[in-house]
């Protein structure tokens, strides 16, 4: 738990978890000793490939990964590696107000140039738990939604009953380094975020071609979802020793005897090669640790342009580049669709 007395979140170890506003929950959040499926997620889908998943170890699995989870006394840090993606998503409790932050940080470690989609994700309460847990149909009724006009933020509102209740509202935006916020997608409607009877872990919105619907006002079921892609494009510069044996021991076992078997990209006689090259190794290295070849590593892309892409309806797409200039600066250009 992290607060700075007035504000608090909690998360668990898989990234589920709530956040309180004095007496108030502002997102909603149930224990379940089966299923961690509730909280504020942050999903990543690769574009080409459609393959997605959470960067925390829940709700969203993917395979072959490796998810990693350190608590520290100011922050949480959910770092994850699919394939040559490594994210890491750090939470935190603002100081001096009342509010929270999740920074996420990519890393390709791959040759290619790689698209991203960033997507965001929590349900909103906004009011006493207990009174969300009696009658939560009915206490969605309440909860009033709107989107910027650039889709880079969410403001939220509930509704009062009676006067005496406490004023409450909220914003969930976007921001980077790089500059001022960009267009991107939003939706507040958690049916139309999720789909009819499905769940968070093969929602509709990571459909092949899906996009965030952009539905506000009062949903029924509100919820406060962003999503942004991103190409990162630069050298490639290889890894040190200590960084390649590192990834490399988290290969599976017949990863590592492939590395061993396999020539990469040269050319192969036949696949009766192959298969050979992989059992004379695997009689080699039975049992035990295998090192890692002398000619096997990775590489790191070093950023030096980002180019931020939106769709539109007609292919009337936002492209927007980020290209690092001599100052260690980053210049903005708008490209044509």
């Amino acid at each position: 738990v992290m607060s700075n007395g007035r504000y608090s979140v909690m998360v668990t170890a898989t990234g589920s978890g709530y956040s309180r506003w004095g007496d108030l929950s502002v997102t909603r959040w149930q224990p379940d000793p089966t299923e961690d499926r509730l909280g504020s997620y942050i999903f990543l889908r690769d574009a080409g490939s459609g393959d997605w998943w959470s960067a925390t170890a829940e709700p969203k699995r993917a395979a072959e990964e490796k998810a990693q989870t350190l608590f520290s006394d100011d922050k949480a840090s959910f770092v994850k590696s699919v394939g040559t993606l490594r994210s890491e998503v750090e939470c935190i409790v603002i100081s001096e107000g009342n509010g929270e932050g999740r920074r996420v940080t990519l890393y390709n470690d791959g040759p290619s140039d790689r698209h991203i989609e960033v997507t965001s994700f929590a349900e909103l309460v906004l009011g006493l738990e207990a009174s969300d847990n009696a009658h939560p149909a009915f206490s969605k009724m309440f909860v009033e939604t709107e989107i910027s006009a650039n889709n880079a933020a969410i403001f939220a509102t509930r509704r009062k009953r009676e006067t005496s209740e406490p004023d409450i509202a909220m914003v969930h935006f976007v921001t980077d380094p790089s500059g001022s916020a960009r267009d991107a997608e939003a939706e507040t409607d958690r049916r139309a975020f999720i789909g009819r009877g499905r769940t968070i872990v093969d929602a509709a919105a990571f459909d092949p071609g899906a996009r965030l619907g952009g539905h506000s006002g009062f949903t029924l079921d509100p919820v406060a979802s962003l999503r942004r892609q991103v190409r990162i494009r630069g050298p490639v510069e290889i890894v040190s020793d200590a960084e390649a044996d590192a990834y490399y021991a988290t290969r599976p076992r017949g990863s590592r005897i492939g590395a061993w078997a396999s020539k990469q990209s040269r050319p192969l006689e036949s696949r009766f090669a192959l298969e050979k090259a992989v059992a004379e190794y695997t009689a080699r290295y039975p049992i035990g640790e295998i090192p890692r070849p002398k000619h096997w590593s990775g590489f790191r892309i070093v950023p030096s342009t980002i180019e931020f892409w939106h769709d539109r309806p007609f292919r009337l797409h936002d492209r927007l580049v980020f290209t690092r200039s001599a100052k260690d600066g980053w210049d903005k250009t708008r490209l044509y669709p």
